[in-house]
């Protein structure tokens, strides 16, 4: 297939057979990642001819709910172009394209399109970026319309059968297990329950547990230099509003002063803050409110909230820069409005791109944080991933500094509160030398750490027996030792 430009700096990412059978779709992006084309192969002369073309001054998103409709005239496509993540009809020779949802509200994920029939079936939010319904159009005239019972909050996820009319649906929330079950669309009938885990929710609900909370902080919107869409319908705000959970102690009261633990990712590839059961991390913060600490979490700008186009690029180019900016504010914002905070006995830790915000506010933000636990961490991200770091922060010989600003290996000079370095060396995700390289400039500096490496294990440090037990073990009992629990 003849498609344009050096094979070694461009991507051809996702491709698939028109249904007429003499073409092929192929998406195609430069190394950039701030373009994307729809190319129409030729099976026969491998000639390509440009079908659709839209760019963005930060990057875009390969395209994953691509769908053909009405026999291969026309495909189902979704684009931040917008302001918001809208679905449109897009013609494959000639027309216009027909907006099938409206802006204001991002599209989360496409299920399944009958256009014939008018049939869609999508996930969004109803404006709370926590929580995940099924939405869908029963016919080409009837609107979009919310298919989750009105009385069953929280984070829902389905399945699709082929032909629309059956899913394996999931449902959760913060502190409640999932059920699955399967329903029948588009009434949301329950055929039978699949999955009940009424094991799980007895034993779990013998745990002593404080109440949980959601919350929201507003922050200065100062110092996001986030491009911009020409014409965008979204002024630039003056103040943010990040969403965020609460875990408290089961003796918790609010008249004394208590320490917090709390919990980052803060990069585009994960939300933290989403009322759905995540079973690994919260049975960890359960535990950490049982020894007497507060367990929280907030989501920064950049995360993939359901909050617009510029929400979620606003890291761009500015990695660890915009997200430990919002987290100071939001973490200083929670001192002032929370008397039982104990400014004092703060605490952080994260996982991956966490382990990297973790390092970002102990180096960025030296005051803020009595102590820190990274696992996992990029620590330089001129050695991570190509495609995903130059997605969001350009081509490393075009922009040296960006990579410097956005690395927290930059700032480990300013290190001062005790830090936990977790990491396992088999890890073929965050390889073991961005900690090695760490732990080089940490003893440069004359900075003294702890340092915990797990033989062999991979990013999850999952294998092996016991392991992931005495990770959480390591990890608080780090915590217990470097920031005190319990209320004073």
């Amino acid at each position: 297939m003849q498609t344009p430009g050096d094979p070694r700096q461009t991507y051809l990412p996702r491709m698939e057979w028109h249904p007429a059978g003499k073409e092929l779709m192929v998406q195609w992006l430069p190394r950039q990642q701030n373009v994307i084309r729809v190319y129409g192969c030729d099976v026969e002369n491998g000639r390509a001819r440009v079908v659709h073309e839209e760019s963005d001054s930060a990057y875009i998103d390969v395209r994953e709910d691509f769908r053909w409709a009405d026999g291969g005239r026309s495909y189902f496509w979704t684009s931040d172009r917008g302001g918001w993540r809208q679905a449109f009809l897009q013609p494959w020779s000639k027309g216009e394209a027909v907006t099938m949802t409206p802006a204001g509200r991002d599209v989360m994920s496409v299920l399944f399109v009958e256009v014939d029939s008018g049939r869609m079936w999508l996930s969004g939010s109803s404006g709370n970026a926590t929580q995940q319904y099924l939405y869908g159009s029963t016919s080409a005239t009837s609107g979009i319309q919310r298919l989750t019972p009105a009385d069953q909050p929280g984070w829902h996820d389905y399945q699709i059968s082929s032909d629309g009319s059956l899913a394996i649906h999931t449902y959760s929330r913060f502190d409640e297990p999932p059920v699955i079950d399967l329903v029948r669309l588009p009434a949301h009938e329950r055929v039978r329950v699949l999955v009940d885990n009424a094991e799980l929710r007895a034993r779990y609900s013998a745990l002593a547990r404080g109440t949980n909370e959601f919350f929201q902080v507003r922050i200065p919107a100062d110092g996001n230099t986030t491009p911009r869409e020409p014409g965008s319908a979204q002024p630039q705000p003056a103040a943010v509003t990040l969403d965020g959970w609460v875990m408290y102690p089961p003796d918790f009261d609010a008249r004394r002063r208590w320490p917090v633990v709390f919990h980052v990712y803060g990069e585009p590839w994960s939300q933290t803050v989403k009322d759905t059961w995540f079973l690994g991390h919260h049975l960890f913060h359960r535990w950490l409110t049982q020894l007497g600490y507060v367990v929280m979490s907030v989501d920064a700008r950049g995360t993939p909230a359901p909050k617009g186009r510029d929400w979620r690029k606003a890291l761009y180019q500015k990695i660890g820069v915009t997200s430990s900016q919002d987290w100071n504010a939001a973490v200083q914002a929670l001192c002032a409005q929370q008397g039982w905070i104990d400014r004092s006995r703060l605490s952080i830790w994260g996982w991956s791109g966490g382990g990297a915000m973790t390092l970002n506010l102990l180096f960025r933000c030296p005051d803020l944080f009595a102590a820190g636990m990274a696992v996992a961490p990029v620590t330089d991200i001129a050695l991570y991933d190509t495609i995903y770091q130059e997605r969001y922060c350009g081509i490393p010989q075009e922009v040296p500094d960006v990579y410097v600003r956005c690395s927290p290996i930059t700032f480990a000079k300013d290190l001062r509160a005790p830090l936990l370095l977790v990491h396992g060396t088999g890890d073929d995700n965050v390889h073991f030398q961005h900690s090695e390289r760490l732990f080089d400039e940490l003893v440069a500096r004359g900075k003294r750490f702890e340092y915990l490496a797990y033989p062999n294990r991979t990013h999850a440090i999952a294998e092996g027996r016991n392991t992931r037990a005495h990770l959480y073990d390591s990890l608080q009992d780090f915590v217990v030792r470097r920031v005190a629990p319990g209320p004073r």
